[in-house]
């Protein structure tokens, strides 16, 4: 949770006032941070998703990493 002005982050930041607005805008539509004049807290990242393909996912992973890569040593050989 922050409660700095716009004006003393700018100043500790060495960038425009206008810079620290928009970058805290930015954040605020990504949902990174949440802001009520004059505060601001920084939100939680959502849990990254984990897909449990089993074995045959991670073959199937890996063969179309292969075909990539022989695919590209291809195109330098050519």
């Amino acid at each position: 949770m922050s409660f700095y002005s716009d004006a003393t982050l700018a100043v500790r930041l060495r960038v425009r006032e206008e810079a620290v607005v928009a970058a805290r805008d930015e954040l605020v539509v990504h949902d990174l941070v949440a802001y009520q004049a004059p505060l601001t807290q920084v939100l939680s990242l959502p849990r990254p998703r984990v897909e449990r393909g089993g074995p045959a996912a991670l073959r199937e992973l890996l063969r179309t990493l292969a075909d990539e890569d022989e695919s590209a040593a291809g195109r330098r050989n050519a």
